[in-house]
């Protein structure tokens, strides 16, 4: 009897030894994994919950990032541009050609009423007084405001008639044939006014730029703006380029 009380009592120590070693090594694997403090359990909660952003800030968001792009996609190539004009680039001389340049006198900051009337006024003149070639004139000037060339052009040629050799007259006559097309009538203009006064530098301007852009005579365009250089050394361009700038890049 006593030897199996003693293996009871030897099998309830082997027992407790392995529930003991078993717990033990629990708390050892316990002891190994890292331990997180309440406030630390804490802030990652609160970051958890951060990150989960409302669907009303994330369409407001991209709308806009949508509106920034659009308008940096907008303002951009104007930078570039001039950047690359600060960059030194000079401006292609294949390009649309300078303006030309006008004995008109433009009224300045006449509304479309005005200049109706004004029109009326000097058609009325001319109907008066159809001999005078300072109205037909002016009437051409106002066309030529207004853009339109041929009934210029007729105005200009009836002031001609009644008074012959005017430059200024000839010069935008000049001009007008350009505008229609009439390229070579436009120079033809332009040499009238020159013959008559040899120092008409808008003839001379006009001249070289009918010749050099519109009728492909590049040579002869470039002699029309030397010769206005030695005339007025200082000549610029309707753009205010200076026309000595100007002839360096084309020759």
């Amino acid at each position: 009897m006593a030897r199996r009380k003693s293996k009871k009592i030897s099998a309830l120590s082997a027992g407790v030894a392995r529930a003991l070693s078993g717990q033990e090594q629990s708390h050892s694997r316990e002891e190994a994994r890292p331990q997180i403090a309440p406030g630390q359990a804490a802030k990652r909660g609160n970051v958890q919950a951060r990150r989960a952003v409302p669907l009303p800030t994330c369409i407001a968001a991209c709308f806009l990032t949508l509106v920034l792009g659009l308008y940096l996609g907008t303002l951009l190539p104007g930078v570039f541009e001039t950047m690359r004009h600060q960059g030194g680039a000079s401006p292609a001389v294949s390009g649309a050609a300078p303006g030309a340049v006008s004995q008109a006198a433009s009224p300045q900051g006449m509304g479309a009423s005005s200049q109706n009337s004004a029109l009326a006024e000097l058609e009325a003149a001319t109907r008066r007084e159809p001999g005078n070639a300072a109205k037909w004139a002016e009437l051409g000037n106002l066309y030529f405001d207004l853009g339109r060339p041929k009934e210029a052009i007729n105005a200009y040629e009836t002031s001609l008639r009644l008074k012959p050799g005017n430059p200024d007259v000839l010069t935008d006559m000049g001009i007008m044939y350009r505008e229609v097309g009439s390229y070579q009538k436009a120079v033809d203009c332009f040499r009238q006014a020159l013959a008559i006064s040899s120092r008409h530098e808008n003839s001379m301007f006009n001249e070289g730029v009918v010749l050099f852009y519109d009728l492909g005579r590049k040579p002869e365009g470039i002699q029309a703006w030397e010769r206005l250089l030695k005339v007025n050394p200082g000549a610029r361009t309707p753009d205010g380029r200076a026309l000595a700038d100007l002839l360096k890049q084309v020759r």
